[in-house]
């Protein structure tokens, strides 16, 4: 099946086709090929799932921005959570580091250091600071009073 288009009337132009009709130099022969016959056999199928894109109407375009609203409003309630909770979590840290130094202190040391509530008696005859247990009235240590301890009036 040939379709031709002419374009010109001059004899000089054309020339002969097979049948010997003359055919002008500028016509196009358009051949549309017969489509192959491919047996049964040789075909597969299978259902594949393909992601497509597909547009949205206002009222989805409207639900979306809702669910990005809601979703930036948690995000920020989670943030803010998350800084309070970052500041206990930090006090209690804190404490423990407090903790760790005080005991790293003691060894170092080598002794604790207690608050213990003792009776302190001034003896200005012999410049002596005695202390005595509440609880068992004994001498537990003694030393020589300081200068500022020996005063017994003030100078103006």
């Amino acid at each position: 099946m040939a379709r031709q288009l002419e374009s010109g009337d001059d004899a000089e132009d054309n020339i002969t086709g097979e049948d010997g009709e003359s055919i002008p130099q500028e016509v196009s022969i358009v051949t549309i090929p017969e489509p192959k016959q491919i047996p049964r056999s040789a075909f597969k199928q299978r259902r594949v799932e393909r992601m497509e894109d597909l547009p949205f109407t206002h009222d989805e375009r409207l639900a979306i921005e809702q669910e990005i609203i809601i979703a930036n409003t948690s995000m920020r309630n989670m943030e803010e959570t998350k800084k309070a909770q970052d500041k206990v979590w930090n006090g209690q840290i804190a404490q423990y580091e407090a903790t760790m130094n005080d005991a790293i202190d003691v060894l170092k040391k080598g002794t604790f250091t207690i608050s213990v509530e003792r009776i302190e008696e001034m003896d200005y005859e012999h410049s002596t600071v005695t202390y005595y247990d509440v609880v068992t009235g004994n001498e537990v240590d003694s030393r020589n009073m300081t200068e500022d301890e020996q005063q017994t009036r003030m100078n103006f």
